[in-house]
């Protein structure tokens, strides 16, 4: 809100303006062929707050066309292009479509998506990138290395996954949000002293270089801030009447449906209990639960009707548990989708349990080597070298078993190897700081238990 900022933005515009008058369309190309960050997004921001033509026609000008044009013919202008510039410039895009109405922008973003994420493929982690750029479609295997995953590039395509969220209401983006929180946001950022790593490698026996407060501020130190500021920001969407849970992150949220407020409360199950207490009533289960637990709280000021629509992620591994008010409801085991629970609210608790499972996640092009998640987190074994694994892909437990399942009272997603020549430990790769770590590992079948009698 304050005028002296904006009418120094302003001032900034006419000068790029003037700057920029005189140039050809080529040539504001090849300006934009370098890292021009996020101009065209500031522009589409200053227009909506101020209509003028001029700003209108900057963002037209900072539009770029080498990059949007091949995408809207279906083409794939990515590989081996710098990744977190074309990430700035689509968001850009999404911007400048949110506040012109001019599909070619929309159109630009679904493809764009469709072009870096759905056909090109992914790490576990959710990320795709090898040293700042764009790897070949669903060709990682050859790019594991100490320069994946530059924390801006996941940062900026969270924040597009935002938009695409907020326009289609599909839960795609919404995974895919919790998918890079854990494995990238998270990942990325240590958790006593804040210091980001600017890559999150993958090679056999990595290690996460973190940034200092005095000597390096790489601009993954600034979106990492950004990043962190909207930790909350796509928990919770609204329609106006209907309530949608995209992700499961403690919160409070309030709205109003047709002028009755309502308060909805995400809690969840991550919190410590006061050290020292002795609690004789903690209702703990006796082992870790496999399963995201969470409950939610829905208070409204008068009773009110609307759907509260819950997800239910991709990684989803059977059924999900939703009592409400201490009724059972039954939802489908459909990962991957919303669905909805509909009646009249007034002060209601939801307890939902999402139970998870051990998967073994293949790179796209090496289907013989795996990483492990449970849900939606990925392990990291601690050791310093490249090591082949004995047993079944489709089993992950044939290879894994839980250890210090609990520590200082909380739940701990820790396993152990087991049936190997060499055990090792692996732990949520968010929870790795300075230790060395391994994400992929090569596995071949167990040999057969059969013996062959002599004749």
């Amino acid at each position: 809100g304050n005028a002296q900022a904006l009418e120094l933005v302003k001032n900034q515009c006419r000068w790029l303006t003037r700057f920029t008058d005189a140039m050809s369309d080529d040539e504001l190309d090849d300006l934009l062929d370098w890292e021009t960050g996020g101009m065209q997004e500031l522009f589409a921001d200053l227009f909506e707050l101020t209509g003028d033509p001029d700003h209108r026609e900057l963002l037209r000008r900072f539009d770029r066309r080498r990059l949007i044009e091949p995408l809207l013919k279906g083409e794939d202008p990515l590989t081996n292009m710098h990744a977190n510039q074309t990430a700035q410039e689509i968001v850009a895009a999404a911007r400048a479509y949110e506040v012109t109405g001019d599909d070619r922008w929309r159109a630009a973003c679904l493809a764009y998506w469709k072009c870096a994420v759905t056909d090109r493929g992914m790490f576990a982690t959710g990320g795709q990138t090898f040293g700042e750029f764009w790897p070949p479609k669903n060709a990682l295997a050859a790019r594991l290395g100490r320069s994946n995953q530059e924390q801006c590039v996941v940062y900026h395509l969270s924040r597009l996954a935002r938009h695409l969220l907020t326009w289609t209401g599909e839960p795609e983006y919404a995974d895919y949000l919790e998918r890079n929180r854990y494995n990238g946001i998270f990942a990325q950022q240590h958790p006593q002293t804040a210091m980001v790593a600017y890559y999150l490698p993958l090679e056999p026996g990595a290690t996460k270089v973190w940034s200092t407060p005095t000597e390096t501020f790489s601009c993954c130190l600034a979106t990492s801030i950004q990043a962190g500021s909207q930790h909350g920001s796509a928990v919770l969407f609204t329609d106006g009447a209907d309530l949608t849970i995209t992700q499961y992150v403690a919160c409070t949220a309030t709205w109003s449906v047709n002028g009755t407020p309502v308060t909805v409360t995400i809690h969840t199950y991550e919190v410590p209990p006061e050290p020292g207490k002795a609690d004789f009533d903690h209702g703990l289960p006796d082992h870790r639960p496999r399963s995201v637990r969470v409950d939610v709280d829905v208070k409204a000021d008068a009773p009110v009707d609307f759907g509260l629509r819950i997800r239910l992620p991709w990684w989803l591994a059977s059924a999900p548990t939703v009592i409400v008010d201490g009724e059972p409801v039954d939802l489908p085991h459909e990962p991957g989708t919303f669905q909805v629970l509909a009646r009249t609210w007034t002060d209601n608790r939801i307890h939902l349990e999402l139970p998870t499972a051990l998967t073994a996640v293949p790179l796209p092009d090496q289907p013989g080597t795996v990483a492990f998640m449970e849900g939606p987190v990925v392990l990291a074994g601690l050791i310093g070298e490249r090591r082949t694994l004995v047993g079944d892909i489709t089993d992950p437990e044939s290879m894994l078993e839980p250890v210090s399942e609990m520590e200082l009272g909380v739940w701990q997603q820790h396993w152990m190897t087991r049936g190997q020549d060499h055990d090792l430990k692996l732990i949520p790769l968010h929870e790795v700081t300075d230790q060395t770590y391994t994400v992929y590992f090569p596995v071949k079948p167990a040999a057969s238990s059969e013996s062959t009698a002599p004749r």
